[in-house]
């Protein structure tokens, strides 16, 4: 089990090119998160979509060719799928030096045995995006969607947007959050101290008590331009504002 070092946790980003300024804000924590030497973890959802390693245009490839050099200088870039995008695949691993983690994994820190996860996985009240997310992670529907054309899987992802946020507006605030019980399971079957996650948009720190230990839930937030994101450092968590990490 792989023990953590100092890094930085980051999600939901979302990036795409019609929002510059949420680029140019998370190119320069990127970089400043690389100057001190610490490892990314990037936990879904770094772009708004991605319709396959085939498809990049010139904003995606500006994204690659910013982290590339974080890699290159021995810095480590972990990803994990987020539920826009879960075609990220092993040609973009290899032109940005970036390594896919599963989904959740389990790793060790100062706060004991620390699991990392996306976090969509755990929001079960909601069933209709439980189908469709055991849809679309389905290796045969992956295989069938990579095989289309290039524009008619744009096309589709821009529907599929439209659908996400037409969901969103229309759900409710607790079937949109992960569930009680799916957390409390996690700890357990993982032996878990502290889960990281995204996905939800509601950054906070949860504490619980588990079999008769402690445990942590720390949640990342979404980037508008700004984020909510963790600082691990000299084995301390710390919870920062993106912009307040570039200052400090």
């Amino acid at each position: 089990m792989q023990t953590l070092g100092d890094a930085l946790f980051i999600a939901d980003l979302h990036l795409e090119e019609t929002r510059p300024d949420t680029w140019q804000h998370a190119r320069a924590v990127l970089t400043h998160a690389s100057d001190m030497g610490l490892d990314l973890f990037i936990l879904g959802d770094l772009f708004e979509s991605w319709i396959g390693d085939d498809g990049v245009t010139a904003f995606e490839q500006a994204v690659i060719d910013t982290l590339k050099p974080i890699t290159t200088a021995g810095n480590h870039v972990y990803l994990q799928h987020g539920n826009r995008d879960f075609l990220l695949g092993d040609a973009f691993c290899e032109a940005s030096g970036a390594s896919l983690l599963p989904d959740p994994w389990l790793c060790l820190s100062d706060r004991g045995r620390t699991l990392l996860s996306h976090g969509d996985a755990w929001c079960t009240d909601d069933s209709a995006y439980q189908a469709l997310r055991a849809q679309v992670r389905d290796p045969a529907w992956q295989q069938a969607m990579l095989a289309q054309p290039v524009e008619a899987r744009r096309q589709l992802a821009r529907q599929a947007r439209k659908q996400s946020q037409a969901h969103q507006s229309q759900g409710e605030a607790t079937l949109l959050d992960v569930n009680a019980q799916a957390i409390e399971q996690a700890f357990l079957k993982h032996d878990a101290d502290l889960i990281i996650h995204g996905h939800t948009h509601r950054p906070d720190r949860h504490e619980y008590t588990l079999a008769g230990r402690p445990r942590i839930r720390m949640v990342l937030g979404d980037w508008h331009p700004d984020g909510e994101i963790l600082l691990y450092r000299q084995g301390q968590f710390q919870p920062l504002n993106s912009r307040d990490f570039l200052r400090g």
